[in-house]
């Protein structure tokens, strides 16, 4: 929300460019985008070591390379539609993962309760964070986002000079070209029992 607002003062601005209190806002976003990378990165780790969700943990690497963009983009004000759009990826992203594990959880806390009145299917099982069909809806909305990406970065480029001129949309289509590699692993080791 912080960020659109910004981006209503930069247009209502002559130049349509961020003036100096626009820039200071802007990185102050930025840095509080930094915090949030940093919780994320140890929500990873945490993720990484219970070991039974393939892409969960990958899934949730590639959300915090879109807050590294995010943060980048806030720093040197670069408020404008794409960074508002990467930041409503994020913000689908989280909801998604913060759905899975709550259902992960209704699962769990079903399964002890049917296991305290005596229904068990015999001795005690090591408990997967999340089912694979889970896993591979995050995979399938993954996806989709970096379709969508693919074709509004493309939509926007109309000069080809005009792409080999910023680093900032260079290093994004590096992203989605490595994200499009890092889904096909994440399948593959679905398929193949990785996590198991």
């Amino acid at each position: 929300e912080e960020t659109k607002k910004i981006d209503v003062i930069v247009q209502k601005n002559e130049s349509k460019k961020p003036e100096k209190p626009e820039i200071q806002r802007s990185q102050l976003q930025s840095d509080k985008e930094t915090e949030i990378i940093s919780e994320a990165n140890k929500a990873i780790e945490i993720l990484k070591s219970e070991g039974s969700a393939v892409a969960f943990p990958r899934v949730f690497e590639e959300v915090t390379v879109d807050m590294t963009r995010i943060r980048e983009r806030l720093a040197v004000a670069r408020v404008d539609s794409n960074t508002q759009a990467l930041e409503k990826d994020v913000i689908d992203a989280l909801k998604e993962m913060l759905e899975a594990l709550k259902k992960a959880q209704q699962d769990l806390e079903k399964q002890k309760g049917m296991m305290g009145m005596g229904m068990g299917m015999g001795g005690p099982q090591d408990q997967k964070l999340l089912d694979e069909i889970a896993e591979l809806k995050m995979i399938r909305n993954l996806q989709k986002r970096v379709n969508d990406r693919t074709v509004r970065y493309g939509d926007q480029i109309t000069d080809k000079a005009e792409q080999a001129d910023d680093a900032q949309l260079k290093n994004e289509f590096k992203d989605i070209g490595n994200r499009q590699i890092k889904i096909e692993e994440m399948a593959r080791d679905i398929a193949t029992g990785k996590n198991k």
